[in-house]
């Protein structure tokens, strides 16, 4: 398994993709929303979802821009705080498919185990999908 740290000290954000960006295969999409990770961009986080997509993680289903963004602004307000770490375990790509598994520390929540899986529809999320163990400190 080949593995990689990424320091996200100090950084605006965390998972994020412009939707001009997401418009090639689904290893440019899996490539521009790790770059993007660490650039904390809420409107590129948004820009990548299809107006009619739906996040679905445990207990919640989020099928509106206004959720989404709140949960975006959510995830880049946690993690862009100081001494955040974070390190992607795997990365699976396959058509129009594309699955992170990660792990990470915020000054909040260790989160021992996350994934993130995203459907793709004309190069724009679909679907996605999230999960994470985490333990709050």
């Amino acid at each position: 398994m080949k593995r990689f740290f990424v320091p996200l000290a100090g950084l605006a954000g965390a998972i994020a993709l412009a939707g001009a960006a997401m418009a090639g295969s689904a290893e440019e999409f899996a490539a521009a929303r790790l770059a993007a990770f660490g650039k904390g961009d809420v409107a590129a986080l948004t820009a990548g979802y299809r107006p009619d997509a739906v996040i679905v993680m445990p207990g919640a289903v989020i099928d509106t821009p206004e959720g989404r963004r709140a949960m975006i602004e959510g995830i880049v307000s946690e993690f862009a705080q100081p001494g955040v770490t974070f390190e992607l375990l795997s990365q699976t790509v396959g058509r129009d498919v594309v699955e992170f598994t990660w792990k990470a520390e915020t000054p909040a929540n260790v989160y021992l185990f996350g994934t993130d899986t995203y459907v793709l529809e004309d190069g724009m999320i679909r679907v996605h999908t999230v999960a994470t163990a985490t333990t709050p400190k």
